[in-house]
């Protein structure tokens, strides 16, 4: 069911092409091997999101917040005051990457 509803949010927010959700085993081997594929990952932090998940460590703060701004996410109050540093750094990070940076 998990993978029903990753597949299904990849392909809802164009991180792949339609497809029917990978079976089971191959799943197992992409957490034995941590070896997902980008989409699976980009949608499972999207549930995640939506689940209402908060980052705890600096290092998720970090992921978070680009994650948040490569996807065109909406940063709330709430995100600014949770985020903090890491999201500045994250907003000079996609400055520095789109040319934009001075």
């Amino acid at each position: 069911q998990a993978i029903e509803q990753i597949t299904t949010r990849a392909v809802d927010r164009s991180y792949v092409a339609h497809r029917s959700p990978p079976p089971g085993e191959v799943i197992k081997s992409w957490v034995i091997e941590s070896r997902a594929p980008q989409w699976a990952c980009r949608a499972s932090f999207d549930l995640l999101i939506e689940l209402d998940w908060l980052p705890n460590t600096d290092i998720e703060k970090a992921i978070t917040a680009r994650f948040l701004l490569l996807n065109d996410y909406p940063i709330n109050e709430s995100w600014k005051v949770l985020l903090g540093e890491w999201l500045e750094l994250a907003k000079q990070a996609q400055n520095e990457n789109s040319g934009e940076y001075e």
